[in-house]
């Protein structure tokens, strides 16, 4: 089965690549110069457009939705310092905190107004525009349309189905290459392949909203590792269609997806670390993913995961499957027990009333706790209240340290080129 590369970023490049590194870097640069920076001078409006939404379809967690229209500029400039968007009837404003430009589009994500620990990010991808808000009201999801408009929904968090579960699998070691060993360097990208079903590209209705969509799943997975002071970041270096529908069982759907010779040659072509499918059935499930409990190279071949498209983006469904691919647990009511885990710090955080964590399920709340874009951190607060216990529910750490061996469960091939022209 083919499948389209991405085009993929340069700003975290691979530290073993020293050759042309320079040019490589020089070319980046002027990718983003070549951007009119009028644009900067004035803030982007996403303007609310009348029309009907498929609410049901697109997003059955959603509230309610909207028609949003991207400016006729989004192709052809650098993205503003600031962005303002309609929402329902309001005005949100963020200002821009980092960027990212592509062969095939840009990344931007800014600190909304008025509003610490709140963002905008916006996926921008071959004309599509997919994204996620986060604000103190709840959290918003952003899902291109075929048309070039997106659609804007503003998503009840506990419509979400829960997380299948996180599945065991026995750990397989090689005597050279023991638990905990890894070749990947700190700073280094965990590459990530995702693949979808037909009936998520029927939903979405065009390759590039299914491809912006996959790539908006990447980047806010990206943006809670940013919020959580961690050093791990994935890089898309593919997006891959498969003839197989939904199952109808996600479990059975896992099981495919990992024993597939279509999708292991593709992983192996591009060097993805980690896989996924995105499906349309979730079959009353957000997902579910191999859990790593005894990390070490041995995990590569079980290192897959299974999220529903309606909740990869705006329930970070996909940044948690991964996390269990990368030894993260549930919060500690819902995950396996401290002497099991990957480490005894591997779990998720929740305040109830206030917010959980990506890694966590909502059943403990009594009051109330949407997931927030954060992994469990001691040492990073959310409204002014720490996002882990020391020792007991601390996903950064497991992420910084299991991140130079998921970063080296496989190598792109030395002469590997993707459509952004750089090598992975």
């Amino acid at each position: 089965m083919d499948a389209r590369s991405l085009p993929v970023s340069r700003w975290r490049p691979r530290p073993q690549r020293s050759r042309g590194s320079t040019m490589h870097r020089l070319a980046a640069w002027l990718v983003v110069l070549s951007f009119p920076m009028s644009a900067a001078a004035q803030d982007w409006h996403l303007a609310r457009r009348d029309g009907g939404v498929d609410i049901a379809k697109l997003q059955p967690a959603a509230r309610r939705a909207q028609r949003i229209a991207l400016p006729e500029s989004a192709a052809g400039t650098m993205p503003a310092d600031a962005v303002r968007i309609d929402l329902f009837g309001r005005s949100l404003r963020a200002e821009r905190t980092r960027f990212e430009t592509r062969a095939s589009g840009w990344l931007w994500v800014g600190r909304v107004d008025d509003s610490p620990g709140h963002f905008v990010q916006l996926t921008f991808h071959a004309g599509a525009l997919a994204g996620l808000l986060s604000t103190a009201e709840g959290n918003y999801e952003l899902i291109a349309q075929p048309d070039g408009d997106s659609v804007l929904a503003e998503l009840d968090g506990t419509a979400f189905a829960p997380c299948g579960g996180a599945i065991e699998v026995l750990p397989v070691a090689s005597p050279s290459e023991p638990a905990m060993a890894g070749r990947g360097l700190p700073d280094e990208p965990v590459d990530v392949m995702i693949a979808y079903t037909p009936p998520v590209l029927a939903a979405l209705g065009s390759v590039a909203a299914v491809e912006a969509h996959a790539q908006a799943a990447v980047d806010a997975s990206n943006t809670a590792f940013v919020n959580s002071a961690m050093t791990v970041r994935f890089r898309l270096v593919a997006v891959m269609p498969v003839a197989r529908s939904d199952s109808g069982s996600i479990g059975a759907d896992l099981t495919w997806l990992s024993g597939d010779p279509d999708v292991s040659a593709r992983r192996d072509a591009v060097g993805a670390d980690l896989v996924s499918l995105l499906v349309e059935n979730g079959a009353g499930a957000c997902g579910v993913g191999y859990v790593m409990r005894s990390p070490g190279p041995g995990f590569a071949d079980s290192a897959f995961q299974v999220t529903a498209r309606t909740c990869a983006v705006g329930n970070l469904s996909y940044a948690h499957e991964h996390g269990h691919n990368m030894g993260m647990e549930h919060d500690p009511a819902n995950g396996t027990s401290p002497a099991s885990a990957s480490f005894p710090w591997s779990f998720g955080h929740v305040v109830d009333g206030s917010y959980r964590t990506v890694m966590s399920y909502s059943s403990v709340c009594t009051a109330g706790c949407p997931r927030r874009a954060y992994f469990s951190n001691p040492d990073v607060s959310y409204l002014g209240v720490p996002t882990g216990v020391a020792e007991e529910r601390d996903n950064h750490r497991t992420g910084d340290l299991v991140h130079p061996i998921v970063a080296a469960f496989r190598m792109p091939p030395p002469d590997a080129i993707f459509a952004s022209g750089f090598e992975p």
